[in-house]
């Protein structure tokens, strides 16, 4: 594939992880970081990696799709993996008790990364019959569902208040 796609792969998913993250960020109002930021790098890495692998197949100009599955699940690792290191350095532990923003710019950035790269190397045959919409759909659904299931448990464990 071309340099061209991998920039546009790059932008989706720039734009889908940035789009999770400051959707949900603002929870931290009222639910500790501690629950707050690995579920927004979560939906970051959801939409960043549905954004990257839309665009990726859309723009795919050799007869492939991308292995949309895989490259969500690579990018939800690395929001896994960003989350371990924010919360577990303490240098950066300190960055997220104060405005967010720019952690949440460079969260937004490596899961781009890894979600358009993904998907220019993790692709499948375009003949091979895909359920890509309805993977899509039902990964939308279960963010929808499992945010606010997150904070109705936080605020039950007592980890919310304003």
């Amino acid at each position: 594939m071309r340099a061209w796609v991998w920039l546009a792969t790059f932008l989706a998913g720039l734009l889908g992880g940035a789009l999770g993250l400051l959707l949900v960020l603002p929870l931290g109002l009222v639910v500790i970081e501690w629950v707050v930021f690995p579920l927004a790098l979560a939906v970051g890495a959801l939409l960043a990696g549905l954004a990257a692998g839309w665009v990726g197949t859309w723009l795919a100009g050799d007869g492939t799709r991308t292995r949309l599955v895989v490259v969500v699940a690579a990018s939800e690792v690395a929001g896994l993996a960003l989350a371990l290191v924010v919360l577990g350095v303490p240098a950066f532990r300190q960055v997220i008790l104060g405005p967010v923003i720019g952690i949440a710019i460079v969260s937004a950035l490596v899961l781009a990364i890894v979600a358009s790269t993904a998907t220019m190397v993790l692709r499948r045959p375009r003949a091979e019959s895909g359920r890509d919409l309805a993977v899509t759909l039902a990964l939308l659904a279960l963010a929808l569902v499992g945010v606010p299931a997150v904070v109705i448990l936080a605020g039950l464990a007592g980890l919310t208040g304003a």
